[in-house]
């Protein structure tokens, strides 16, 4: 029997960043923030048409980033993943050791798959699996899946985020003022899509802390530090401010791992945006979230009015709560941040 990771269930504490003295950011004042940043240029399409006539639209399901752990990273991380964990068994605990044979089973089998050719299907391996979840670098094997995920799995978590969206809303607006937009736009990056704009700006990207970035969001990154099971130190954990503009379309794809639950905050959330898991769809909403198995396949649409502004969350990385604290150490020596 896997145990899951033990953690004592704190009483939440208000976040001290939602007082009545924190400066208040309506969804007017959102858009208008937009507008005038989109204005700015930060929300450019440089050669968005010419790559988008020249490319096939499941060439969308993947980004281009050398470094991108899902999309192109993956050999070099899985290649000798084996005696990496061998070597890192050898320097802990028998104990320790025992706990970690799920781990070593899975590992195991992830190199076989290399070995035959096959290591980027790894849906007939994993525990109830179907076509609908195929996590494209690493499986732990018998662990319970859910394309949704409720609240009572992350209670302190989502307590504590939704308490503090004021706070969040307001750094993210501050992102988008005169004064804190360089010239290039430091800090945001522009994704992959078929359709429309899918601006990201990084806090955590792939378990490394964006120390420039996060230097101006620091009430943000101070609530995720207090969080227990986001995943930081680990090449599978992210935190970023996800913006999608009106008529954008995230194609369907499948996350990098089984390991991680995805969270998104609704900061900023027009009519007609969707989110696509395994076939079920559900909408945002304002200073709620709303957690998945981005393991599954899954797609996001923003089908509003363009002078409604953009959907925008704050999206975060959470351990799956059947990933025992034993798996979760490990998994940061074998997968750290990039």
């Amino acid at each position: 029997i896997i145990e899951r990771a033990s953690r004592p269930r704190p009483n939440v504490v208000t976040c001290p960043f939602t007082s009545s003295a924190a400066v208040s950011c309506d969804s007017k004042v959102i858009v208008q923030c937009y507008l005038s940043w989109r204005q700015k240029g930060i929300a450019h399409k440089q050669n968005t048409t010419k790559r988008r006539e020249s490319a096939n639209y499941d060439d969308f399901s993947k980004c281009a980033s050398s470094n991108c752990v899902r999309c192109q990273n993956y050999e070099r991380l899985t290649s000798n993943l084996l005696e990496r964990f061998l070597k890192y068994i050898s320097q802990i605990k028998c104990e320790e050791q025992e706990a970690l044979v799920r781990l070593q089973l899975s590992v195991e089998n992830d190199l076989n798959m290399l070995k035959s050719g096959s290591s980027r299907d790894k849906s007939q391996n994993m525990q109830g699996s179907t076509s609908l979840q195929n996590p494209n670098v690493f499986a732990l094997q018998s662990l319970p899946a859910k394309p949704w995920y409720d609240y009572e799995e992350f209670i302190p978590e989502i307590s504590t985020l939704e308490a503090a969206l004021p706070a969040i809303k307001q750094e993210y607006r501050e992102l988008l003022t005169e004064q804190n937009i360089s010239e290039n736009f430091e800090g945001w990056l522009e994704n992959n899509v078929p359709e429309g704009l899918w601006s990201v700006f990084h806090l955590f990207n792939q378990g490394k802390r964006m120390e420039d970035n996060c230097s101006k969001c620091p009430k943000t990154v101070a609530i995720l530090d207090n969080l227990e099971v986001f995943m930081k130190d680990c090449a599978f954990g992210n935190a970023m401010f996800s913006v999608l503009e009106a008529g954008t379309h995230i194609t369907e794809h499948y996350g990098p791992c089984n390991v991680r639950i995805r969270c998104h905050l609704g900061l900023h959330i027009p009519a007609n945006c969707t989110l696509t898991v395994a076939h079920q769809s559900r909408q945002w909403h304002e200073g709620k979230c709303l957690l998945f198995d981005d393991s599954f396949l899954h797609e996001a649409r923003h089908d509003g009015r363009d002078d409604k502004g953009p959907r925008v969350v704050l999206m975060i990385d959470f351990w799956h709560p059947d990933v025992t604290q034993a798996e979760r150490n490990a998994l940061c020596h074998l997968f750290p941040s990039q």
